[in-house]
């Protein structure tokens, strides 16, 4: 049963009436355990369903409309609506006209979209004057509660929107590039290490977020600052630098990070969980872990990845006939970029 604190008992599981008209729900560990609070049902997920129905519809989703789904005890259960044979069949030649432009220029569908979420959070915050995690207290309580509901029913949505759309074409692209790894070379992708090494090498935002922690790492123990960090407790980490002019130098360029990167939660739409801004002693524990390392680890391998692949692809493309070369290249980089996407969107 759902805590009436939910109030999403349209989502409430009901053991006689579902399994009859649902047939299959899984169960989905992957967002939702520990249980998904109300908080996060009722912003995050609320939308992300509404938005995989949004991207079946706009894409013309051959087999599906997306996702139905219930709640167990903040357990959500998916399922997916399919579409009738009929509906597949009309469906299918106006997917393939919507799905070129990702296999085309999967960066060209991404950049923009991905420009137009960072402007909308950009806005936010500086049409409200925040800067500092602290500025959210000058907001009077009418002003807060209208910016908690342009972010839970505008921002949110269109974060979502964004999400799915990309995630569905992303899902799809890696499905066509296997099938076709399989139908060419007769291996599984899954496990095949030609496949692997023609998909790395891209570094993800969040890759590069982290480097900017190993350099702010890096620069600590430049500064001196390395036994500071051996604090056991990460907020006596921050209240020891700031007993000394070197340390409050370090925390200057520590709180200009996280002014650009740490309006974000440990769990993606967790909001009642607090953000690096918000408690700054959450990343520091990283910092800790990144003070030993002299350099950063991707860029130890970045340029032997990238040579091996771009000498992978070569040899994947010379051992197909020529008609089929073009059709599989533009196919390839389609679902690096999609493949690569997975790992970057998140970030964003």
């Amino acid at each position: 049963m759902l805590r009436s604190a939910y109030d999403l008992s349209f989502y409430e599981f009901d053991d006689e009436r579902d399994p009859k008209v649902y047939g299959v729900l899984l169960c989905d560990l992957v967002h939702g355990k520990p249980p998904l609070k109300p908080l996060y049902f009722g912003i995050g997920w609320y939308w992300y369903v509404y938005a995989i129905m949004n991207a079946a519809e706009t894409l013309r989703l051959p087999t599906t409309k997306g996702w139905g789904y219930r709640v167990i005890d903040g357990y959500p259960y998916l399922t997916a609506m399919q579409t009738s044979q009929q509906e597949a069949e009309t469906r299918s030649p106006i997917f393939r006209e919507k799905i070129k432009p990702f296999i085309e220029d999967f960066d060209e569908v991404w950049n923009p979209l991905k420009a137009e979420l960072m402007g909308i959070y950009k806005e936010a915050k500086e049409s409200r004057g925040l800067r500092e995690w602290d500025d959210i207290k000058k907001l009077s309580n009418i002003e807060l509660l209208k910016f908690f509901l342009d972010f839970a029913f505008v921002i949110n949505r269109k974060e979502a929107e964004t999400h799915m759309l990309m995630l569905v074409a992303s899902y799809y692209i890696n499905g066509l590039f296997q099938q076709m790894w399989r139908e060419k070379f007769g291996k599984e992708a899954a496990i095949d290490p030609t496949f692997h090494k023609l998909m790395t090498g891209f570094e993800a935002q969040d890759s590069r977020v982290f480097r900017e922690l190993w350099q702010l790492a890096r620069k600590a123990v430049r500064m001196g600052l390395e036994k500071t960090f051996k604090t056991e407790e990460n907020e006596g980490v921050l209240k020891e630098l700031e007993k000394s002019d070197e340390g409050r130098k370090w925390l200057k360029e520590y709180r200009e990070f996280l002014v650009e990167h740490g309006w974000r939660c440990e769990r993606m739409h967790a909001y009642d969980n607090p953000a690096w801004i918000e408690k700054p002693a959450l990343a520091v524990g990283r910092i800790k872990l990144l003070l030993s390392q002299e350099s950063f680890p991707f860029d130890a391998e970045r340029d032997r990845v990238i040579q091996e692949r771009e000498k992978m692809e070569k040899e994947v493309l010379a051992k197909l006939p020529w008609e089929d070369r073009e059709w599989l290249g533009t196919l390839m980089k389609s679902a690096q970029k999609s493949g690569f996407w997975s790992e970057d969107h998140t970030y964003f």
